[in-house]
């Protein structure tokens, strides 16, 4: 699914659209320092595609994606791959094992599954990085 750069880590972020934008932005200033040194699978099903406040706000996310790729990005990688999909647990498990990095960072207080998802698949002989936001809840 990602085309790997030799020596990028590989970084998974599964959570609502609504907390990407602050999250590619910081994105974007590691990169800015360490070119070429991680890739991001963001996964971000659509929930509220009927509501036109949610579909700009999905451009801007979109549109702060591109900038990034097109500024880091080479013709044989991009740092950043965004999908709207659904995964099975399954699919999402085995990418979860795959990443070095689970990215969690909801803007809001809340209980992410995601993490406890991130942390349950990992290899204990190889395990990755779990980063939280602050608010991401403890539950």
């Amino acid at each position: 699914m990602i085309a790997k750069n030799q020596g990028a880590k590989f970084a998974i972020g599964v959570d609502r659209l609504t907390t990407r934008k602050a999250a590619i932005n910081g994105f974007n200033e590691l990169l800015t320092k360490e070119l070429l040194s991680i890739s991001l699978l963001q996964i971000a099903p659509s929930s509220r595609a009927d509501v036109d406040e949610y579909q700009k706000y999905k451009e801007d996310v979109e549109n702060a994606i591109n900038h990034v790729n097109d500024d880091h990005g080479t013709d044989e990688w991009r740092p950043i791959h965004y999908t709207n999909d659904s995964f099975s647990q399954a699919a999402l498990a085995r990418l979860y094992r795959d990443a070095h990095v689970g990215v969690v960072t909801p803007l809001q207080d809340g209980v992410n599954l995601a993490a406890k998802e991130y942390v349950a698949a990992q290899d204990p002989e190889d395990p990755g990085v779990l980063v939280l936001s602050k608010f991401a809840g403890g539950g």
